[in-house]
């Protein structure tokens, strides 16, 4: 076999057992600040009432923030309609960012108050897993 096939058939073989990371966000809302809210399908993992799953805030266009975007990881309960912040990075505009992990005795669930972002998050979600 020529050498330069011989590198070919190696990185193709390379790319095909390398695991493929798939993000599908879905629009969740926006808000009158300018943020934009999804929530990534690809990621929601869900035991009994509890469903698990990574968000975006875009707020590119939302002044408040110094951070562009923001991602976080939360376990909602679909039941008990709480959410728990497990995990947060914001991105800053110079390419720089800040993450959170939060251990168990440090996680605090919140209720998820009606007619705001995190009711149509934790709806979407619930309703995305409900088969499952």
């Amino acid at each position: 076999m020529k050498p330069i096939n011989l590198l070919g058939a190696a990185a193709a073989l390379v790319l095909a057992a390398t695991p493929a990371f798939a993000v599908d966000w879905v629009y969740v809302s926006s808000d009158s600040a300018g943020a934009v809210h999804y929530y990534d399908s690809d990621t929601i993992r869900r035991s009994g009432s509890q469903v698990t799953v990574w968000t975006k805030t875009d707020h590119s266009r939302d002044k408040r923030f110094k951070w562009r975007a923001a991602m976080a990881r939360y376990r909602y309960d679909c039941a008990e309609r709480t959410r728990t912040v497990l995990h947060s990075t914001n991105y800053y505009p110079n390419g720089e960012s800040e993450s959170y992990t939060w251990k168990t005795y440090e996680q605090n669930t919140i209720p998820i108050v009606p007619e705001t972002v995190g009711e149509a998050t934790l709806e979407a979600v619930c309703a995305a897993t409900a088969s499952q």
